[in-house]
């Protein structure tokens, strides 16, 4: 049996209406004597009345878990952003020259850059040593039994053997120095073009903000919360299911006899007009449970717009 959902509100049209009346009667007994259905101030409160309660019917049909999840952001608790697949690619090169696969080289189950295929990039720059041919590891026969040919199996592919180098890739998509500028302010809010970002994953792919500061990048560190800074700590902290990242806010501090009269920063802010740069991983999800032999397609990407003969892949 299904569950009933609770009202939030259990308030009728009657009901609103019953509690303006009331409540004219108390305060503006003076101004305001005529409550009869004719009267055109009555006419315009039983409108507001059935306005407030079709808002209330609405509200008693949202689902449970997004009102959940709302009070629970607004408490500071977010939800658990989607984790990114890891996988160890097999590149193998079949040419006589090394080649390089730089770090975010795009590798896919199919030939189609879209949202559907899921989409691994590599995290390192690797180099694929070029073929060999097959060397003899021990001493000359030097009782030959015949001049023929030794048959092997595989044909003229069996002659020599590809170069084969393996690397650590991601289910994801990677932005590298999406830009923004400081506004000063405190509690800014950057919104990111792509969500979700994925969760934490302390490599290559991770999330890095990086402000200029006298000519130089400098990166910042990611909090959960701003309790217990100093006015020099750079942080921010990053809601990765929403794509947001939020700098520190100003607040009245207590003092004694109550509220300072002026704002404090819990941290440090970029100074307004600050480039900023931002360079994180998005995606990740169920898509990534890919099965074995399945990644064998590399994809054209910035770091390879061309893709290379003789180069294939696999996981």
């Amino acid at each position: 049996m299904p569950l009933k959902a609770p009202n939030l509100d259990d308030r009728t049209y009657a009901d609103l209406r019953r509690m303006a009346l009331e409540h004219i009667r108390k305060q503006l007994a003076v101004e305001w004597t005529d409550l009869t259905p004719g009267d055109p101030g009555v006419m315009l409160l039983e409108v507001f009345a059935y306005l407030t309660d079709q808002l209330i019917y609405r509200l008693n049909r949202v689902p449970q878990e997004k009102v959940y999840v709302a009070l629970l952001r607004l408490l500071g608790v977010t939800l658990y952003p989607p984790a990114a697949a890891v996988v160890t690619l097999e590149f193998r090169n079949r040419t006589a020259q090394p080649i390089t696969v730089r770090a975010g080289t795009q590798v896919t189950t199919t030939g189609r850059n879209d949202n559907d295929a899921p989409i691994f990039i590599t995290l390192r720059e690797i180099v694929v040593p070029p073929m060999q041919a097959p060397v003899a590891d021990g001493a000359p026969n030097e009782n030959l039994a015949g001049t023929a040919p030794t048959p092997v199996s595989g044909g003229d592919a069996a002659a020599v053997q590809p170069g084969i180098a393996t690397v650590t890739a991601r289910h994801c998509r990677y932005v590298q120095h999406e830009r923004f500028l400081s506004t000063g302010e405190a509690g800014q809010t950057l919104p990111i073009s792509h969500r979700p970002l994925i969760a934490p994953t302390d490599d290559e792919v991770d999330l890095l903000v990086e402000v200029e500061e006298n000519g130089q990048w400098v990166r910042w560190q990611e909090v959960t919360n701003f309790s217990g800074l100093t006015p020099e700590s750079r942080v921010y902290i990053a809601d990765r299911t929403e794509g947001t990242i939020r700098f520190a806010p100003a607040v009245n501090m207590t003092v004694a006899g109550g509220l300072a009269r002026m704002p404090r920063t819990l941290a440090a802010l970029p100074s307004a007009g600050a480039p900023i740069r931002l360079s994180y991983a998005y995606g990740g999800g169920n898509a990534g449970n890919v099965a074995a032999q399945r990644l064998t397609t590399i994809l054209p990407s910035p770091v390879m717009p061309t893709l290379i003969a003789g180069l294939s892949v696999t996981n």
